[in-house]
């Protein structure tokens, strides 16, 4: 998987004696197990997070590797938005879709209660005028 795709939204801990053993594993041809990368798919587009496999991820940041071996786990947005909260971009991007739902909802519910009013107004409008003689619906000053 190209290293450039993955997120990595968490600081690492780093051993670097660890990194410097693994670089040189690299370097002699070792296969390393696959780091573990959650896969997002969200409005048509690919997101892609790793959370552990740091030792790994950072031998491969300093031989300048372009790929590195992965397994993806395909995840839901709400799965991202449990690890990192308020910095997910999914849940921000929830939330405003949310905010134009809610906005859309109260503008719908006023239109309707505009137009239960103006009925209503002009049924009594209707009433008057076949209830009451003119002078009688005049005003009293």
């Amino acid at each position: 998987m190209p290293v450039s795709a993955i997120n990595r939204p968490l600081p690492s801990t780093l051993d670097n004696s660890k990194v410097q053993q693994f670089v040189q594993d690299m370097q002699a041809g070792a296969v390393f197990t696959p780091i573990e990368v959650a896969w997002v798919q969200d409005n048509g587009d690919n997101y892609y997070f790793a959370f552990g496999g740091c030792h790994r991820w950072a031998a491969v940041q300093q031989l300048g590797l372009p790929t590195i071996r992965a397994r993806l786990i395909r995840v839901s947005p709400s799965s991202i938005d449990t690890y990192l909260g308020a910095s997910s971009p999914f849940r921000r991007r929830r939330q405003q879709q949310q905010q134009q739902q809610q906005q859309q909802q109260a503008q719908q519910e006023a239109q309707q209660h505009g137009q239960q009013q103006h009925r209503e107004q002009e049924e009594l409008r209707r009433q008057l005028s076949q209830n009451c003689s003119i002078s009688e619906c005049l005003p009293v000053r």
